[in-house]
């Protein structure tokens, strides 16, 4: 599951120091991959804690 989140960190870090360099394209494609890395963790965590309904 943590292999879900490598990089989370980063991508946020580099799409701040780009979106303050005025690169917003180039900052919403770190910002897209970050809430990706979310989205695998999340349902990393589903699977591994299914429904009981």
């Amino acid at each position: 599951m943590v292999s879900a989140l490598a990089g989370f960190k980063d991508h946020l870090k580099l799409a701040r120091e780009y979106a303050t360099e005025g690169l917003y394209d180039t900052s919403i494609i770190f910002f897209d991959g970050a809430i990706a890395q979310i989205n695998k963790f999340v349902l990393a965590i589903l699977c591994f804690f299914p429904s009981r309904s």
